[in-house]
């Protein structure tokens, strides 16, 4: 499959954005300029990649993180299972500023047994930021963990409370 890349730089730092045909295929959080072909046929070995400014996409991507948009403004096209793509749909129906538990979301996709592969889902997400997993919290309230660090969660908690963090 063809997938357009650019590199952004953002409130948060530089992100990798990744898109299909269809829609957002990834973002994430880069070091440096932009990643390498290297790194990039790592991740997306089966795909052709081709460097795209996606201004449109990516300005789209600037309002979700400042809370202008909601994140189910912009066109998604994850690749996961059946049971993971139904927990980045629910999660991205989460308002900012909102945060709910691992438990609550599991209920939320109809298996509120399965608390551990919706944690499973939210650590596999390929769309950071977008499909807002930084939302999902354990059940006391605590942060617990994430891909990008503890501090960046916390962070992006404190931007949604507090747009002016984000301005840092």
């Amino acid at each position: 499959m063809k997938l357009s890349y650019s590199v952004a730089e953002t409130s948060l730092g530089s992100l990798l954005v990744v898109s299909s045909a269809k829609g957002v295929r990834a973002v994430r959080l880069v070091k440096g300029a932009k990643p390498s072909a290297d790194e990039l046929r790592k991740q997306f070995p089966e795909d052709e990649l081709v460097e795209e400014t996606l201004a449109p996409l990516v300005t789209r991507i600037r309002q979700v993180l400042a809370g202008q948009l909601p994140a189910s403004s912009v066109p998604l096209d994850p690749a996961g299972t059946v049971f993971q793509k139904r927990v980045w749909n629910e999660m991205v129906k989460l308002p900012w500023g909102s945060t709910i538990s691992y438990s609550d979301l599991a209920r939320r996709v109809g298996n509120p047994r399965a608390v551990r592969a919706v944690a499973s889902a939210c650590a596999r997400n390929p769309i950071t930021f977008i499909v807002p997993c930084h939302r999902i919290l354990h059940k006391g309230g605590g942060v617990g963990g994430y891909y990008w660090g503890v501090e960046v969660k916390q962070r992006l908690l404190e931007m949604e409370q507090n747009p002016a963090v984000g301005k840092k």
